[in-house]
């Protein structure tokens, strides 16, 4: 028998494993569908093995591995966050949230398009999930700064007319094509980016900034609608974009999920480790039973058999 210091042992590493796994999960949400996708799947291969139907179950092996591949490769973005967040070290940190000085860097950037006239696209999805809404450009991940994005809506830059998106303080897509909204009624003065960012916005419950590259106006979409964003400064600039993109609630949002949602982790992770080494235990120890007897009576068949 094991000594409790083993189911200890193994409860504490179970733990570990699984908080880094439900942090993932937290942060990354696609990845709940690749998992429940692939339970899906083998579970289905289960089936066809315990109720041994021969050929379906060839028909199945063959179709099983080019569908997991195919699984991976559709969640490959999600996969690649989540080595990146990995060789960073941030295997418990959930998702950061925007700050004053991403806020700073993107008032000072938006204050410099708009002087050069540069026109750009930012969008800031909310809960609803724009993947399916966006198409083209390539993924990134990197870090919100004044420079970068410069860098990303400048004329020579290739994907300079798509738009970019941003999750917390993060750009995680670079020349996105956004759907378009019906230019039937529109404003004449509205082009491509205004139609678009009015399309994306009808459609998910995010934000979308929008600077024209031939008036040099700063709007912002939501639910359908375009309103410009007037300012005097960069400090009142910062405050609009902290009331439209909601960062002073998600500032405290982020203060209360750094104090509560990694003791909460914790606490499920440790109890699902705790449950789950107790009834492996528990199969274990009957498994071991079910051997035994079986043993016997094999033996004792054998020695009435040569009786």
């Amino acid at each position: 028998m094991p000594s409790p210091w083993i189911y200890l042992l193994d409860v504490v590493l179970c733990a570990i494993v699984l908080r880094i796994i439900l942090g993932w999960l937290l942060a990354y949400p696609r990845l709940i569908r690749l998992m429940a996708s692939l339970v899906i799947v083998v579970s289905f291969g289960v089936l066809i093995y315990f109720l041994e139907l021969q050929l379906a179950g060839i028909l199945v092996l063959l179709f099983l591995v080019p569908v997991v591949v195919i699984l991976f490769l559709s969640f490959l973005p999600e996969l690649s966050r989540v080595y990146q967040a990995a060789s960073r070290g941030n295997l418990f940190r959930p998702r950061i949230f925007q700050g004053e000085e991403i806020l700073s860097d993107l008032a000072e950037a938006l204050i410099q398009f708009k002087q050069r006239h540069l026109g750009c696209l930012l969008v800031f999805p909310g809960n609803r999930d724009e993947e399916g809404l966006v198409s083209g450009g390539e993924e990134v991940d990197a870090l919100v700064n004044r420079s970068l994005l410069l860098s990303i809506f400048d004329p020579h830059c290739p994907r300079h007319d798509g738009a970019a998106i941003i999750r917390g303080n993060r750009i995680v897509r670079i020349g996105a094509v956004l759907p378009l909204a019906s230019a039937e009624g529109a404003d004449a003065h509205l082009g491509t980016r205004h139609l678009a960012a009015i399309g994306l916005s009808e459609r998910i419950d995010g934000y979308v900034l929008v600077v024209s590259e031939e008036r040099g106006v700063l709007s912002y979409a939501h639910d359908g609608k375009l309103k410009e964003i007037k300012y005097s400064d960069k400090e009142e600039l910062k405050q609009i974009l902290s009331r439209i993109l909601g960062g002073e609630e998600q500032e405290e949002e982020s203060v209360r999920q750094q104090k509560v949602l990694p003791a909460l982790l914790w606490i499920m992770a440790i109890i699902l480790a705790g449950f789950g080494s107790w009834q492996v235990k528990q199969i274990k120890e009957q498994f071991r039973e079910q051997y035994t007897e079986t043993r016997t009576v094999y033996f004792q068949e054998v020695d009435a058999s040569i009786q």
